[in-house]
């Protein structure tokens, strides 16, 4: 059981989005959810009908209310002697704000199921039921700080040559990073390049472990670098296209195991659905409901020890 617990940890070293999902989407939900750290204006002509006066928009504090619903599946294949292959679902409801138009904080409750097999006869179930906040912060027009947490509970069954066995399991995730963006100025083209980095840190607590063994305790923590491109292909529809590097940076496991491979590489697109119309400058408190709806794929691999696929919906409902 142990082993398997050590092997469970190994895979989510690199594998570990589950919950707070890929780096890919952080960035995706990010750029989706930015506000403008710039009040919008109206113009105001004078009674003679020449004088023409620009006026601010007042900043609300409380605005931009949004509510939505995300489902992930994955794929993970451990690519060792007898490396369990994971099918991992998600499926998340959240509800996000903006404060004084350049803070957004963001409240997610998911579930997780998953089911894992190798040839050999070994299988290994779980669920976990988890909380994902992300704090969001526009700095001027072409920077963004984002703060994602994720706490999440599990629960582990599985069976192995010597028998049946099961774990709980407690962990946490933080994931900081900045977003930089800015407009690619091609005629006739609507693009915007993006590049962002971040490290994050995983703890895990593997315990009350059926057959008794002791409780597996251990952290990693990954610094990631990311290149992205949107374009725009009409008012109402975004494809985007990006890669990721990322590179373990520490490891520890209180079980002696191997040290995972370091680096990792993923490759993700996107496209992006909008329905509705964007709100008019200065709508003083009119709604002007909005629908979104993303679809995202991502590969990870390049490495000795795992490859990933993963496929998420993502649809979010504004006022």
């Amino acid at each position: 059981m142990t082993a398997l617990a050590c092997q469970f940890f190994v895979i989510f070293a690199h594998a570990q989005d589950v919950g707070i999902g890929t780096f890919s989407d952080l960035v995706g939900k990010t750029l989706e959810q930015a506000p403008s750290p710039t009040p919008e204006s109206v113009i105001v002509r004078g009674e003679s009908g020449k004088t023409v006066v620009e006026v601010p928009c007042p900043i609300p504090f409380f605005s931009a209310p949004t509510a939505g619903w995300e489902y992930d599946y994955r794929i993970i294949q451990r690519t060792g002697i007898q490396g369990l292959r994971f099918d991992v679902n998600e499926a998340h409801a959240s509800f996000n704000f903006t404060l004084a138009s350049t803070t957004t904080l963001s409240f997610d409750y998911f579930h997780v199921w998953s089911d894992g097999s190798n040839d050999a006869g070994t299988t290994q179930t779980g669920d976990r039921n988890g909380v994902r906040t992300i704090f969001q912060q526009t700095i001027g027009d072409h920077l963004i700080f984002a703060l994602p947490f994720v706490f999440q509970e599990e629960n582990d069954a599985g069976r192995s040559v010597t028998g049946p066995n099961s774990s709980t399991a407690d962990s946490y995730v933080f994931n900081p990073f900045f977003l930089f963006k800015t407009p690619i100025k091609i005629p006739k083209q609507s693009l915007m390049f993006s590049a962002s980095s971040g490290y994050r840190v995983v703890v895990i607590n593997n315990g009350d472990i059926h057959p008794i063994a002791p409780d597996v305790d251990g952290w990693n923590g990954t610094f990631s670098a990311l290149a992205r491109l949107d374009y725009v292909l009409n008012k109402n529809v975004r494809v985007s296209g990006s890669a990721t590097w990322s590179h373990l940076t520490n490891f520890y496991l209180s079980r002696l195991t191997q040290r995972p491979d370091d680096n990792t590489f993923a490759l993700g697109t996107s496209a992006t659905f909008s329905f509705g119309q964007k709100p008019a400058p200065c709508p003083q408190g009119k709604p002007s409901p909005r629908f979104t709806l993303t679809f995202s794929y991502q590969y990870d691999g390049f490495n000795r020890d795992y490859y990933s696929h993963s496929f998420t919906a993502v649809g979010n409902y504004s006022l």
